[in-house]
């Protein structure tokens, strides 16, 4: 009689312990799913960022390509926001002529961005419809393909600027596309 309670006992442990076992592991399958708010936030806070932070608010030390621009005169206007700085780039490309300006906006882009996405997340960046700088997830479980994306979010924002003090450029659109 002992031996069947020790059986049936050793039963209800083996049970308990299987159906633990697989809650824990659909649990931990569910904690990998992309969530929509995150990828909003990451878009939103990139062009919030991108908008409200001034070249005279980035640490030398760590944007050191901001640096060199700043060392060899291609970025003049310390008040300028990142984005107004981008703006004005895409300004001296498309109406000044600058032929290596684009270059300078989009190495900007990578290199402020560089710690804001997550890996898992691919992002573009855009003026006017014409893109700056596009990285490519590094997840190789997921395509980083924007049109076969699981999930795609965009932030869009209007800005505009001056130059030299003188010179209106703009409205142009700035746009922030996160897709994983």
């Amino acid at each position: 009689m002992q031996r069947k309670a020790y059986i049936f006992s050793l039963d209800a442990i083996v049970a308990i312990g299987v159906m633990v076992i697989g809650i824990v592991l659909v649990l931990m399958s569910l904690s990998y799913t992309p969530t929509e708010s995150q990828a909003v936030t990451l878009s939103q806070d990139l062009l919030n960022a991108f908008y409200s932070t001034r070249i005279y608010d980035l640490n030398d030390q760590d944007y050191l390509y901001v640096r060199f621009l700043k060392g060899n005169g291609n970025i003049t206007n310390m008040e300028n926001t990142i984005l107004e700085q981008l703006g004005e780039f895409y300004y001296r490309s498309t109406s000044l002529g600058c032929v290596y300006c684009m270059a300078l906006a989009g190495n900007i882009v990578k290199n402020i961005s560089y710690y804001s996405i997550p890996e898992q997340y691919s992002f573009k960046m855009l003026v006017n419809n014409i893109s700056l700088y596009e990285r490519k997830s590094t997840n190789l479980m997921v395509s980083s393909e924007q049109n076969e994306s699981r999930l795609l979010m965009t932030s869009k924002r209007i800005f505009s600027g001056y130059i030299n003090r003188t010179d209106m450029w703009g409205p142009y659109t700035a746009e922030v596309i996160v897709w994983q």
